[in-house]
């Protein structure tokens, strides 16, 4: 393990091609291959394909997401709200159904 400093940024380099951790003077941390434990907080950035947002996770249109707040919306046919608002059009619907109002 090599340890280098560039500017402001430090980095420890082994003895693959290239840099795998690197810590910048303002904190940012990069590396590969990393296992992390523990609490992550984002909300920004990407995971699996989606995107972080402060109170969400959506996918990469926005058309399909679940929000920190209650809601859950696939596509433009089917969501629910926070209250408990379903909206599925075009929906089959079997079974007992049962309504106190309406």
């Amino acid at each position: 393990m090599n340890y280098v400093k560039e500017g402001e940024n430090y980095y420890l380099q082994g003895s693959e091609t290239g840099t795998f951790f690197a810590v910048t003077h303002g904190g940012t941390l990069y590396c590969r291959k990393a296992n992390i434990r523990g609490t992550i907080i984002a909300d920004s950035g990407t995971i699996g394909g989606w995107k972080i947002r402060s109170d969400k996770l959506e996918n990469s249109d926005g058309s399909v997401y679940l929000s920190a707040t209650g809601g859950l919306k696939l596509g433009d046919n089917f969501s629910v709200s926070a209250s408990g608002t379903l909206s599925a059009r075009g929906a089959t619907i079997s079974g007992n159904i049962s309504a106190s109002q309406g």
